[in-house]
């Protein structure tokens, strides 16, 4: 299963590096959760979802993201077709140069042949996914 989610989070940063926004949103389950220290926010309309993603894409132009990488840290089944999973994001420049790093976790649903994000957790200290919106 660690495969699967790895390949998954895979999928998702190519789909970020390329700034694939039909990809990335194919990627959530609507409604979806933020959980945070603040209020949790729930996304849940096709519109709101496309909103965010657009915000986080126009942040990677204005820090000139132009590579991806993503590595699962945890990944834990907690049921049939909800999974966990704890991962490390890490955004360079074209010459390299790590311009952000997080950890985010998240709440999936794995069902047959399909993974969808239903939760984001924002345990990183910085928050610096949410900087991102």
């Amino acid at each position: 299963m660690r495969q699967r989610v790895s390949e998954f989070f895979q999928k998702y940063a190519v789909a970020m590096q390329d700034r694939e926004l039909k990809l990335l949103k194919s990627i959530y389950r609507l409604p979806f959760i933020i959980v945070h220290d603040e209020p949790e926010r729930v996304v849940s309309f096709d519109a709101e979802l496309e909103t965010n993603l657009k915000k986080v894409l126009e942040s990677f132009d204005q820090r000139a993201i132009t590579n991806i990488e993503v590595e699962v840290k945890k990944a834990i089944r907690l049921s049939n077709d909800i999974h966990f999973a704890n991962v490390n994001w890490t955004f360079k420049n074209e010459q390299g140069e790590i311009q952000l790093s997080y950890n985010t976790s998240y709440m999936l649903s794995i069902l047959e042949d399909t993974i969808k994000v239903i939760t984001v957790i924002i345990d990183d200290e910085n928050d610096t996914y949410l900087k991102l919106l």
